[in-house]
């Protein structure tokens, strides 16, 4: 049933993409009194930028002959460029609708990396891919209305789309909005790539200005990235204020030093039994230490993080969690036997 549901849908979107019929008036002349709105942007706003020609079927065929084969294979690669417009709408409505409707989620972007996880196979991407198709599908279906009804008609070329919606990512919901209504009075359906894209900048300019740089303590965030299936790994991703990041990964870069002098002491005095941080048990048959870049992974991946957790700054001198006692004791012991 849903795929029968999905081909209407598709279908609805192809025929709002056939080419609009309507003549305009050249750029800066007033609208004849009394004439209906064109098709394609009826629902739309008027328009306050205006194209300097229409973009009929004598405009598309200016540089070639009229009637002849050239001229239809013209024509022909015009009407896939609305198809194909139609295409991503239906695309973006799908990914929009799962996002709205996913169970765990119900649309809350701080969320949208689970409904990410869920789609990524089907979109044949990766994890942070998906959650960038999410995010943007979101965007153009829910904030920005009058831009992708252009684009659901044809008027708006699905590269011109993919340009708006990069602009508007670092956006507020607000900001994106009120790119969409500027975006709204442009004559989307003729003007040229370079008036398009310098309008979009416009648009973003218009809507952030005045606002503050965001505070980097607002871009604290810890995320799976690069899920990569077929090697079987992926990243996490640490974002935060420079100087918190810079210590975060200076106390990260002393563990793994501190760690593989024991490692290598313990080595050297043929210690048996498990060996600080030898996540994989062949230390001892390899021979040699652990690389810091290894044991900074190590260390990130296997210690205890307790849930009643104390703040680093307010801990009380000498104070040690269960596994950080436990992995510094082993540390010194291993050095105290080699000395």
């Amino acid at each position: 049933m849903g795929e029968f549901e999905d081909h209407e849908g598709f279908e609805r979107d192809a025929e709002d993409a056939l080419p609009s019929k309507h003549a305009l008036p050249p750029e800066g002349a007033p609208a004849p009194e009394g004439a209906p709105p064109p098709d394609a942007a009826a629902e739309l706003t008027e328009w306050s930028v205006r194209a300097r020609r229409v973009l009929d079927e004598k405009y598309l065929l200016e540089e070639v002959e009229e009637g002849s084969l050239e001229a239809g294979r013209v024509l022909a690669l015009h009407r896939t460029l609305r198809t194909r417009a139609s295409l991503y709408v239906h695309h973006l409505r799908q990914l929009a609708t799962f996002f709205r409707e996913d169970p765990e989620v119900r649309g809350a972007l701080e969320d949208a990396d689970m409904t990410a996880l869920k789609v990524a196979a089907g979109l044949r991407c990766t994890y942070f891919q998906a959650w960038a198709k999410v995010r943007d599908a979101h965007a153009a279906v829910e904030w920005m209305p009058s831009t992708f009804t252009y684009l659901r008609r044809g008027d708006l070329p699905e590269d011109w789309h993919h340009y708006l919606l990069r602009r508007v990512r670092q956006l507020t919901e607000e900001q994106a909005r009120e790119v969409d209504a500027h975006m709204a009075a442009v004559e989307l359906p003729s003007i040229s790539q370079d008036t398009y894209e310098r309008q979009v900048r416009l648009a973003v300019k218009l809507a952030t200005a005045g606002d503050l740089p965001t505070p980097p303590v607002m871009a604290r965030d810890v995320e799976i990235v690069d899920i990569n299936t077929e090697k079987g790994t992926a990243s996490l991703l640490v974002t935060g204020p420079i100087l918190e990041i810079k210590a975060l990964a200076h106390r990260l870069d002393v563990a793994s030093r501190t760690v593989q002098k024991a490692q290598r002491a313990a080595l050297e005095a043929g210690e048996e039994g498990p060996l600080p941080f030898d996540i994989d048990r062949d230390l001892a048959e390899r021979g040699a230490a652990m690389s810091l870049r290894t044991l900074r992974y190590a260390i990130l991946t296997h210690s205890i993080l307790d849930l009643d957790t104390v703040e680093e700054t307010l801990k009380r001198p000498g104070f040690r969690s269960e596994s950080q006692q436990g992995e510094s004791e082993h540390a010194q012991e291993v050095q105290s036997r080699a000395a």
